[in-house]
């Protein structure tokens, strides 16, 4: 769970993707963000389906506040899916990058903190909203779930929710 619609990477927008700042007032300061993150496809749900064969999301701190999220994964079809998005967790739109397969239009993501454990991404493609995803990692850090709604690539309303297990 970027201003990508719905199907363009693995069926999620991921974009899911996703930017996060630093979590703060986690135990002994570690950011349970960071690291790798692999989708549970038999504890999600795709509407409309069908759900990505494989997503996963590496998420890494590349300055102070800002992160790198790559997805990689392989969609319904068997197609090899990437996207790539670098950014602040300041409400400013950032740019997808390198997506796999490519897209028409110009997608970008804005990510605004919720609280310590979760934030919020609205997506859009050609200036137009395509998605919005809530994001929350569970209390022990382990699994991460994204809600989204909007349209997928067809133009139907799309809500997923993919649940993500830490590496």
């Amino acid at each position: 769970m970027t201003g990508i619609r719905i199907g363009i990477v693995g069926g999620i927008a991921l974009s899911v993707v996703l930017f996060v700042s630093a979590s703060t007032g986690w135990a002994q300061g570690a950011d349970p963000w960071i690291g790798t993150w692999r989708l549970n496809t038999a504890k999600s749900t795709f509407s409309p389906g069908p759900p990505p064969k494989s997503n996963t999301l590496k998420i890494e701190a590349v300055s102070a506040g800002a992160q790198k999220h790559t997805f990689d994964g392989m969609n319904a079809q068997g197609q090899t899916t990437h996207s790539e998005r670098i950014g602040k967790f300041d409400g400013t739109e950032v740019p997808v990058q390198a997506v796999q397969p490519p897209i028409q239009a110009s997608a970008t993501s804005a990510f605004r903190r919720l609280d310590s454990r979760s934030f919020e991404v609205v997506n859009k493609s050609d200036g137009k909203l395509t998605s919005t995803v809530r994001v929350v990692i569970s209390a022990d850090g382990k699994t991460m779930t994204q809600t989204q709604s909007g349209t997928n690539a067809q133009g139907q309303k799309a809500n997923n929710i993919s649940l993500y297990d830490k590496q």
